[in-house]
């Protein structure tokens, strides 16, 4: 069966231009219900969707499970609803269930029919991924101790997962190239520990709820055959950007 994702919304045709030519700002069409009704290709290009996936959803199911629970979706609209437009600074899930950090304001609206709507606006999402890793390429500190440290494994993350910087005792442990890790994200790396979802999970909490991962305890088997005992902490790191990495610090028992 064929969907119709076209939402039944006469917009003008200055915000219809809007809508379909920016690429940096992701834009969402919803009803007064929450539902989604039409995404712009910014949203598309920055969070991964299809608009078949996501038309007619409410627009709580990007939210983290922590907001939802918060109600943050519904006050949103409320707000809206009542005062024509709230701000927001929170974490918006793209496809692949990864929270991105997002600046957005949500808008009341009436189309030519009188009907009334919310446009969301999220900005420079793009922009703000690629200035994520200039915090590795210019803090000496880090650079110092992954260099200089043999026997621990360093990892740095952006908040898409995608791997930033390691140090050699990380390719090592893991029989790893470095041009096998950069820019790729961590459940893609060419080793099947790295795809276990209990991991990816630990690690989008840490993110999302910014609480510190302690020496949680794995096994694991190496190409050889041998069990080894893996001890991972990870901590959220912010610059006074409010750029966020994160840390994943790995020894072997």
């Amino acid at each position: 069966m064929n969907i119709n994702v076209t939402p039944m919304i006469n917009t003008l045709g200055f915000f219809d231009g809007i809508f379909k030519n920016s690429v940096e700002n992701s834009i969402l069409i919803l009803n007064t219900k929450g539902e989604i009704l039409d995404i712009n290709k910014g949203f598309i290009n920055a969070f991964g969707y299809k608009k078949r996936d996501l038309f007619g959803k409410n627009f709580e199911i990007l939210f983290t499970d922590v907001d939802r629970k918060a109600d943050k979706p519904g006050l949103e609209i409320r707000t809206v609803l009542k005062k024509g437009n709230k701000s927001d600074n929170n974490y918006l899930l793209n496809k692949e269930g990864l929270p991105i950090w997002v600046l957005g304001e949500a808008l009341s609206a009436i189309n030519e029919a009188g009907e009334k709507y919310i446009i969301k606006i999220i900005q420079n999402i793009n922009t703000q991924k690629k200035l994520e890793g200039f915090l590795i390429e210019s803090d000496e500190f880090i650079h110092t101790i992954f260099d200089s440290v043999k026997d621990t494994a360093f990892v740095i993350l952006n908040t898409e997962l995608r791997i930033m910087r390691t140090n050699n005792v990380f390719l090592k442990i893991f029989n790893l190239t470095k041009a096998e890790t950069e820019e790729v994200k961590l459940s893609k790396v060419n080793n099947s520990f790295w795809k276990s979802l209990e991991i990816k999970k630990e690690i989008i909490n840490v993110l999302v709820t910014r609480a510190v991962m302690k020496n949680v305890s794995y096994n694991y088997t190496n190409e050889a055959g041998k069990n080894k005992e893996l001890f991972i902490s990870s901590k959220l790191m912010e610059n006074e950007d409010s750029r966020k990495t994160i840390l994943l610090v790995i020894s072997v028992k």
